[in-house]
């Protein structure tokens, strides 16, 4: 079904080509405003796929995992139900992480979470992670002859982590998000959105020991700083609860005139985490995000596609209630820009592209064992696909891309003898290597009838340094229907 400000005409997707095209035109879809869907001119679209994922080499951050491999189940639709246009996104997973080379009792680690429970020692780790994430939004129909429109979108994210080898460990996370949002058109060129977001996030880790002997841990403190910890089943478990609310805000504004259309969109985040152990506060991390992010649609028949997208996120760590011992901050940008030929309404001949990924991350402790750390990196990168038409009941979809990842000299320096000084030490040289990242995509889909079709994909990534060996390979392999 094709729609633009409210008006309903049955048409839906039966071919990849034509999903990834509506994808890149759907300027408000790829926005944060659920109002937004009633605004798009867009083909509707149902899918399931079943897929399986590896990556294995040594090239990977300190806390990472050799070889993770798993399989994942996913549902992807926009449909139109009674003059309402639901979106609704649905993902379940089932992975395995072996040798690992820190215990850490975190799903995974960033930076703006210092505090977190580790073992230090020369013995790898296997865990089993698991996640199901559900995304709904829902726009009304237009109301006031066509200028207003509301929305909500549900975001919702369980995670648990499984470590069966003593010291065991388990982590379970629920992370929910609620999104009202509303859109209205000042004139035929200018539409303005809001969106107001509320996100709570609970989490628990547990480490548990069956050893007569007391097995040592760290309770981290930020860039390798930690106070000591033991586990065992004399002395009992070791649990930690995380407690985070945040709140944000979104402002939209979209410039359309003739093929052209703009939608730029700014947010702010801000929330706290606080880390209990019991009833005592081990530590609060504050946090602030703010984001900036440009769409631009233009060219004969839409066929031109512009991105940017930056973000500030800043953050303070303080152990207990005590003054700040803290701070850091991680900038992200990312631009692209693609070009399509012979582009029609649902198809394309080629795509070129090109476009730059970039990460600035810095980190200071003021108070105990004070430190620093600090990286820059920039990836540029060139794509070209090509949609090969088989025959009239099949299609195959090639794209291949290139880049090369630059970076300043990684900084790292704690006073003092840390017990955990090297797990920063690896970190700041895995983020200082110059490598090459390559990937190649391929997709074929089968048209059965004008109901149904399905399809096959296989996805590969290969990052190699340019100055050690070794390398990371990402393989991924799925097979869907569209319906």
């Amino acid at each position: 079904m094709f729609m633009t400000l409210g008006l309903v005409f049955s048409q839906e997707i039966k071919d990849r080509a034509e999903y990834n095209l509506n994808q890149k035109r759907a300027l408000w879809y790829n926005s944060g405003n659920a109002a937004g869907l009633a605004r798009d001119e867009m083909l509707l679209w149902r899918y399931v796929s079943l897929g399986y994922d590896l990556q294995t080499g040594n090239f990977t951050d300190s806390w990472g995992a050799r070889t993770i491999s798993g399989f994942n189940l996913g549902g992807d639709m926009l449909m139109d139900i009674e003059g309402f246009t639901v979106a609704a996104k649905v993902s379940l997973s089932r992975d395995r992480l072996r040798k690992c080379n820190y215990n850490t009792s975190l799903y995974e680690v960033t930076w703006d979470m210092p505090f977190f429970l580790a073992q230090n020692t020369s013995e790898s780790f296997s865990w089993r992670h698991n996640e199901a994430d559900i995304e709904v939004s829902a726009a009304a129909p237009l109301m006031l002859d066509g200028q207003l429109s509301v929305g909500m979108a549900l975001h919702t994210q369980g995670r648990s982590a499984v470590k069966s080898v003593d010291p065991r460990s388990r982590y379970g996370s629920f992370d929910m998000e609620l999104a009202p949002s509303a859109t209205y058109l000042i004139d035929d060129d200018n539409l303005v959105g809001m969106t107001l977001r509320y996100r709570l996030n609970p989490a628990k880790t547990t480490l548990t020991s069956d050893s007569e002997s007391p097995v040592r841990l760290a309770f981290m403190k930020g860039l390798g700083d930690s106070t000591p910890r033991w586990v065992s089943g004399a002395i009992g478990a070791e649990r930690l609860d995380y407690i985070s609310n945040r709140f944000g805000v979104d402002l939209q504004y979209n410039r359309m005139w003739g093929n052209r259309q703009w939608l730029m969109e700014l947010s702010f985040d801000t929330g706290a985490t606080r880390v209990d152990e019991g009833d005592f506060t081990l530590g609060i991390v504050n946090k602030y995000v703010i984001g900036m992010d440009v769409q631009g649609l233009f060219g004969e028949n839409r066929n031109r596609k512009f991105n940017f997208d930056i973000d500030f996120n800043r953050y303070r760590w303080r152990e207990g209630m005590a003054d700040i011992i803290g701070r850091g901050g991680i900038m992200n940008l990312h631009t692209d820009y693609t070009l399509y030929t012979d582009a029609k309404d649902s198809s394309y001949d080629f795509e070129f592209g090109a476009g730059i990924d970039m990460t600035s991350t810095s980190a200071k402790r003021v108070a105990g064992l004070e430190g620093r750390f600090s990286s820059l990196s920039f990836l540029p990168y060139v794509f070209v696909g090509k949609n090969i038409q088989i025959a009239n009941e099949s299609t195959l979809l090639a794209r291949v891309s290139m880049g090369n990842n630059y970076t300043g000299k990684p900084r790292y320096e704690l006073d003092g003898d840390a017990l955990f000084k090297k797990m920063y030490e690896d970190e700041a040289e895995y983020l200082g290597r110059f490598f090459y990242r390559n990937s190649a995509d391929l997709e074929y889909s089968f048209h059965m009838n004008s109901l149904l079709s399905t399809y096959a994909k296989l996805s590969l990534v290969h990052m190699m340094p340019m100055t050690i060996k070794g390398g990371r390979l990402c393989a991924s392999i799925a097979v869907g229907v569209m319906f």
